[in-house]
């Protein structure tokens, strides 16, 4: 799991001139504060929140965001379920997804779930200023 008391490394002090909406889908309240904290702390990025994927089609639907971050492992809708929902709806279909997940996802997985590999992120391991820099990375 992220360290949350880790000093980002790499991310350059700098902030975005626009908060970006982000919505954080995880049934993990842990993991949805530290990435929320990633996101508002050294990103200065806003973000909402839901914990899980029947919250999170609704939040989606009512106002789409410009990235999800999505864990696959949830209770009601788990990940699969809500990507697989999201991409038949022509009108959030083409919202990136950034998944973060503590499963590994193969690449059949990913093929399956539409998401390039570059998408994918495990929680074991990873560090602030990782997550920080894909995130601005996939929002540029």
């Amino acid at each position: 799991m992220i360290n949350p008391q880790a000093e980002p490394s790499a991310l350059p002090n700098e902030t975005v001139d626009l908060p970006e909406d982000i919505l954080i889908v995880d049934d993990e309240a842990d993991a949805r504060l530290i990435v929320k904290l990633v996101l508002k702390r050294f990103l200065n990025y806003q973000s909402r929140e839901a914990s899980d994927g029947l919250e999170a089609l609704e939040l989606v639907r009512q106002k789409p965001p410009r990235l999800i971050i999505l864990d696959l492992t949830m209770p009601r809708m788990d990940g699969i379920a809500f990507l697989e929902q999201m991409r038949a709806d022509p009108a959030i279909a083409d919202i990136p997804v950034l998944i973060f997940t503590a499963h590994l996802v193969t690449a059949d997985q990913a093929e399956r779930l539409q998401i390039p590999s570059s998408m994918i992120m495990r929680k074991s391991g990873i560090k602030i200023d990782e997550l920080g820099n894909t995130i601005r990375q996939i929002l540029q």
